[in-house]
């Protein structure tokens, strides 16, 4: 089955957060300050949402960075 959505797009709405979700995404921020965790993420010219890609492939986007606590990538893919 073909994709409706171009990857790149399909990947921007995986940091697309509903309001309440943007919210608590700010609460953990500053709970989690005071412990040097990123809020931002890594600095990079293309990022999706606060993640830094990776690579960006006509399938396929994939983005994360290292932080202290984990390290953290989401992909996206179509086949």
């Amino acid at each position: 089955m073909a994709s409706e959505l171009p990857t790149r797009r399909a990947a921007g709405k995986t940091t697309a957060f509903p309001a309440w979700v943007t919210a608590l995404v700010r609460l953990r921020s500053v709970l989690v300050d005071p412990f040097g965790i990123s809020r931002t993420g890594s600095e990079a010219r293309d990022k999706l949402g606060n993640f830094p890609v990776e690579r960006a492939y006509e399938t396929e986007v994939t983005a994360g960075f290292d932080d202290r606590h984990l390290d953290f990538r989401v992909s996206v893919c179509f086949t």
